[in-house]
């Protein structure tokens, strides 16, 4: 969930990245949306240091400036979000969604069958 409405909520989403073997051509954020939103989040790159079972709003990991893209109004399904930018090299890489507006929306966990995806295009050399 993002959202600023009742309560501030932030979405963390972290991949697993191996060592890619050619020049990245472009790189896809896939998230399901269950909820519709005129005005979605920001999404970021932040720091890795954070782990699914302990991440708390006071330890939370800040997003990085400059965003990397302003989602604006979003409709419900798959949603193809480009971080091309954001991809450097093989290890971790976790993005942060900030909300914009008290009009929050819902994405799909890995939990679900329509979880969040990081898709790489490259060229192999």
């Amino acid at each position: 969930y993002v959202d600023t409405s009742d309560v501030y909520l932030e979405t963390y989403i972290k991949f697993w990245l191996p060592t890619l073997q050619g020049e990245v051509l472009g790189a896809t954020l896939r998230l399901y949306v269950d909820n519709a939103t005129r005005d979605g989040p920001k999404v970021h790159l932040t720091r890795n240091d954070w782990f699914e079972d302990a991440i708390t709003y006071d330890n939370r990991p800040d997003a990085i400036v400059p965003f990397i893209t302003d989602l604006g109004g979003i409709r419900d399904g798959w949603l193809d979000i480009d971080v091309t930018e954001a991809i450097s090299g093989a290890g971790e890489i976790s993005f942060v969604l900030v909300p914009d507006s008290k009009d929050g929306a819902d994405f799909d966990s890995r939990e679900s069958s329509n979880n969040p995806a990081l898709i790489i295009e490259i060229i192999e050399r």
